[in-house]
């Protein structure tokens, strides 16, 4: 059976709602997709993204950092490529995007917080 595929960028909601508080401060000077009778209708477009991560790295920081919860990440294969940011960094000034350690330590310590969630797996 081939190794699993899978999607490896993402972005973490705090940076989604960081873009669109300062978007909504955009000027038109700064961004001509944002004047009403440009081809986007005023309406400006970012890509947000954190670069291309490993998921059998994130695989290891959970066995590493949350041993009782386990992981069953492991064999996925990388896929290639990046995705732009650029008009998310030069208008809207965003340079960085929290990491995917930090998401997946989000999500596992909220998991953790539901007392219905197994102590151990």
């Amino acid at each position: 059976m081939p190794n699993p595929t899978h999607g490896n960028r993402g972005v973490h909601i705090v940076d989604v709602t960081e873009a669109h508080l300062r978007a909504l401060k955009v000027a038109t000077e700064s961004d001509p997709d944002m004047d009403p009778d440009s081809w986007s209708s005023g309406v400006g477009k970012f890509m947000l993204s954190v670069q291309p991560f490993d998921w059998n790295k994130v695989g290891d920081f959970v066995k590493e950092k949350y041993p009782r919860v386990g992981s069953k990440i492991e064999g996925w294969e990388m896929k290639g490529g990046v995705i732009d940011t650029t008009r998310a960094e030069q208008i809207l000034g965003l340079k960085h995007f929290r990491l995917i350690d930090e998401m997946v330590a989000e999500v596992i310590e909220q998991q953790l917080s539901f007392a219905d969630f197994p102590q151990s797996l």
